[in-house]
């Protein structure tokens, strides 16, 4: 009489296994959110920097203005720039609406040497309106905001092919998260000499109306961070929304930076707006459309 094949013993989980499993799912589950929740910051935060940007001067600072006398007024366009990269979310407009691919900052900077333009940083004009140095007839800056990664993988690249000078104004409180540049980046766009660190508030608050100790704060601290972290003084500030107000004109100026700059249309430099320099979105522009935008007449 053959003998009966024995039953395979049933497989019962290992609680221990099930545990691993329960873990992973939420360890996944967890970091699915934050990655959710970090890139809805940062769209909210392109948001934002749309809607709030500053393109008028508040009507008591323009009243100032127009008493103070300049001896040096020069015309420098001071571009800005945001992203620098080849958006892959079609979806993202916000993302592309502040976005300029690589091949076109390329191409705008082969226009500018073209025309003869010489790249030169803030830190130059604070030295002019000093009586400290001369500027060449055909300057231009090349300002870039809030340290994105894209900085490091997709400018920096460029300013070193074209030689060009630049500046970057850098969010210290954001530096290591996504989409924000390493500080190890940080330190390698410094060591290439093309490029100008300027600070941008510690966290990217707009100053505007706000409380006079936050204001304070977020203007000396970012200067501080940033100088700690790279042994060289800040001289630059950019105020983030281009949103600025007396009070904050005033502490950027305490905080010992030489210059500030914002975000209305404009070209002309003189002492009267060393802290409120005014700057030119490009967009897509090359060529003569580029050099036109550059030279018009503004009245910020």
């Amino acid at each position: 009489m053959a003998n009966k094949p024995e039953k395979s013993p049933k497989r019962t989980s290992h609680p221990s296994f099930l545990l691993f499993l329960f873990f992973l799912t939420l360890l996944l589950s967890f970091f699915a959110t934050y990655l959710y929740r970090t890139f809805s910051s940062i769209q909210e935060h392109n948001r934002k920097e749309l809607q709030l940007e500053m393109k008028k001067i508040p009507k008591d600072i323009k009243k100032k203005l127009t008493k103070t006398k300049s001896s040096i007024k020069r015309r420098i366009p001071i571009l800005i720039y945001h992203y620098v990269e080849i958006v892959t979310d079609k979806n993202d407009t916000i993302r592309q609406s502040m976005n300029i691919q690589p091949a076109i900052l390329e191409k705008q900077i082969t226009t500018l040497q073209d025309a003869g333009y010489t790249f030169i940083t803030p830190s130059n004009i604070g030295k002019m309106l000093n009586g400290k140095k001369e500027i060449p007839k055909k300057a231009v800056i090349l300002s870039f905001d809030d340290g994105y990664r894209d900085f490091y993988t997709d400018v920096l690249p460029i300013l070193k092919r074209k030689q060009a000078k630049a500046i970057a104004y850098i969010v210290p409180g954001k530096l290591n998260q996504i989409n924000y540049l390493f500080s190890w980046q940080l330190h390698e766009i410094y060591g290439s000499g093309l490029v100008e660190i300027g600070a941008h508030t510690v966290h990217h608050m707009n100053l505007k109306g706000i409380s006079y100790m936050t204001a304070k704060y977020e203007i000396e601290e970012s200067k501080t961070m940033l100088e700690n972290m790279l042994y060289i003084p800040i001289l630059s500030f950019a105020y983030p929304y281009g949103a600025f107000d007396s009070q904050a004109i005033l502490l950027v100026k305490e905080a010992g930076f030489t210059t500030a700059v914002s975000s209305i249309s404009g070209n002309d430099v003189s002492e009267s707006n060393r802290y409120l320099l005014y700057r030119i979105h490009p967009g897509y522009r090359t060529g003569k459309e580029l050099i036109s935008a550059l030279e018009k007449e503004y009245k910020p």
